[in-house]
């Protein structure tokens, strides 16, 4: 064989295995924690409480409390809601439209976060 044929074919398979690396990639995940610090309920928080992301994001909550909490979208309205998560509890959602996203705990309302998909 000629050493062009075998420089084609070799540049032929490496142009199609960044073309599968490209389509394949997996989307980034973030973990946003639900923990509390404090002695009362109220004390709870998200960590981070304000978080930036790109689109297709996936982000995680896990709800590290004792306490039963929720992760509701605020604004936009009914974007996502992920019922009560008991302790130990997690919910995921992806993000797809650029936009602020506003959330806040049903159980617990002074507990507000926000999501900026860039």
């Amino acid at each position: 064989m000629k050493w062009w044929a075998v420089a084609a074919i070799a540049a032929s398979a490496l142009a199609a295995a960044v073309v599968v690396a490209t389509l394949y990639m997996p989307a980034p995940v973030v973990t946003v924690e639900i923990v509390n610090e404090g002695t009362t309920p109220d004390s709870a928080r998200f960590e981070p409480g304000a978080i930036a992301v790109q689109r297709h994001t996936t982000i995680i909550w896990k709800n590290t409390d004792a306490s039963a909490h929720t992760v509701t979208s605020r604004s936009p309205s009914a974007a996502f809601d992920s019922g009560v998560m008991g302790p130990g509890g997690e919910f995921e959602f992806t993000f797809e439209e650029k936009r602020e996203y506003e959330y806040y705990c049903k159980i617990h309302p002074v507990m507000v976060g926000s999501v900026q998909v860039q």
